[in-house]
C-alpha cells in the first residue's frame, strides 16, 4: 500500500520563523531593560558619592571656620564647647594652645594617652538641633552614640606645630559618619573624608611695643597711688 507523507507547507515554514524572531525581540529588550537600569543604578551610585563628598568637604571647611572662631573667643568653655562660669575653666585658645613667650613657639597642648603625649583635639557632629561638640580637656572627645547606618556630617579639628614660630597648623578632617573618628581613615568606613588644613597667627594686641611702661596725652592724676 502506498505510504502518504506530510510535508509542513509554506504557511507552517512562516509560523516557525515568526516565533523565533519574537523570541530574539523579547531577548534584545531584555537586555536594553537590564542595560538601562544598569546605567541607572550606576548614575545613582556617582550622585550619592559626589553627594558625601561634598558634605565631608563642607563640614572640614565648617571645621576651619569654627576652630578659629573659637580660638579668637576668649570666653571660657566647658568640656561640650559650651560656654561656663566655672572660674576654673579656660578658653579655647589656652584649653588647645601652649605659647613659649622665649620663642614665640606655638604647640599643641596633650593629653596622657596610656603613656603617649597625644595632642588634644575637639569633634563636633551634626544633630537634629545643630551641631554638638566635645571639648574635652583630657581625653579622646566624646561621640554620641548613633546606629551603624546613620549619616551625619562631622568633624574633628586637630592642632599641630607651625611652619615657623609664631603659627600654629589647623587640621580639619570632615566625614559623614557622626558615630565613627573621622580621623581614623583606615580601615576605611566612611562613605567619604575630607581635609582641609590652615596655618593661623596670633596677632598682638598693639600694632607696635610702647616707648615706654606709661603713655598718655595730657596730665595723668593718680591720686595717692604709687607709680
Amino acid at each position: 500500500a502506498p505510504r502518504l507523507t506530510h510535508r509542513p507547507g509554506p504557511a507552517g515554514q512562516r509560523g516557525a520563523a515568526a516565533l523565533l524572531v519574537t523570541t530574539l525581540l523579547c531577548l534584545a529588550m531584555l537586555l536594553a531593560v537590564a542595560f538601562a537600569n544598569r546605567n541607572l543604578l550606576v548614575g545613582e551610585s556617582v550622585s550619592a558619592r559626589a553627594y558625601r563628598s561634598t558634605q565631608a568637604f563642607e563640614a572640614a571647611e565648617a571645621g576651619l571656620a569654627w576652630a578659629q572662631a573659637r580660638l579668637n573667643d576668649p570666653t571660657r568653655i566647658d568640656d561640650d564647647c559650651e560656654p561656663g562660669t566655672n572660674p576654673l575653666l579656660v578658653s579655647a585658645r589656652d584649653r588647645w594652645l601652649r605659647l613659649d613667650e622665649a620663642t614665640a613657639a606655638i604647640t599643641p597642648a596633650t593629653w596622657n594617652d596610656v603613656g603617649t603625649a597625644a595632642p588634644l583635639h575637639a569633634a563636633c557632629v551634626q544633630a537634629d538641633t545643630g551641631w554638638s561638640c566635645s571639648c574635652p580637656a583630657n581625653g579622646a572627645p566624646a561621640r554620641p552614640p548613633r546606629a551603624t547606618d546613620t549619616v551625619a556630617a562631622a568633624f574633628e579639628i586637630e592642632f599641630a606645630a607651625g611652619s615657623r614660630p609664631g603659627l600654629v597648623r589647623v587640621v580639619a578632617t570632615g566625614c559623614t559618619r557622626g558615630d565613627l573618628d573621622c580621623a581614623a581613615v583606615a580601615p576605611g568606613p566612611h562613605d567619604a573624608i575630607a581635609r582641609s588644613e590652615a596655618q593661623l597667627a596670633l596677632l598682638p594686641a598693639m600694632r607696635s611695643t610702647p616707648v615706654a611702661a606709661l603713655s598718655v596725652r595730657g596730665n595723668v592724676d593718680a591720686g595717692s597711688a604709687a607709680i
